[in-house]
């Protein structure tokens, strides 16, 4: 009986030494992400790069990212405003894994009247890196 008793300890101390509890020397360390930049911008599915004529006065604003934007740095890092500098009021929904931005403008725009839009490099991932350069899209 004592060698049965001394027998099941053996293996109860071997089984609990073979669990499978992470070890910290073996946790994988991510690398920090690459630089975060605009793909691409399209004006109502037009590529964007020059002055754009002619718009609806609702339009809508694509903007794709090397990776996921961080929402809360999206108020200071993107700007909608006329020819004056007033801003424009947008709003902004989400795709792709928050790496590709839908915006609108919250109301019709006035016609005869320019605006321009852009992100300047206060904008971040969701890595805390920031925009690698600052962009503007004249319209």
């Amino acid at each position: 009986m004592t060698r049965r008793f001394g027998l099941v300890m053996i293996l109860a101390a071997l089984a609990a030494g073979c669990s499978k509890h992470s070890d910290s020397s073996n946790n994988v360390v991510t690398p920090p992400a690459g630089p975060f930049t605009l793909n691409s911008t399209t004006l109502n599915g037009i590529a964007t790069g020059s002055p754009f004529y002619n718009i609806n006065f609702s339009p809508v604003i694509h903007c794709s990212f090397s990776g996921p934007v961080d929402h809360s740095s999206l108020t200071n890092g993107f700007y909608f405003k006329d020819n004056s500098g007033t801003s424009v009021a947008w709003s902004v929904t989400y795709q792709n894994g928050d790496s590709v931005l839908v915006i609108q403008p919250s109301s019709a725009l006035q016609p005869l009247t320019k605006y321009d839009f852009g992100f300047n490099t206060s904008l971040q991932s969701q890595h805390k890196i920031n925009l690698q350069s600052a962009s503007n899209v004249p319209s």
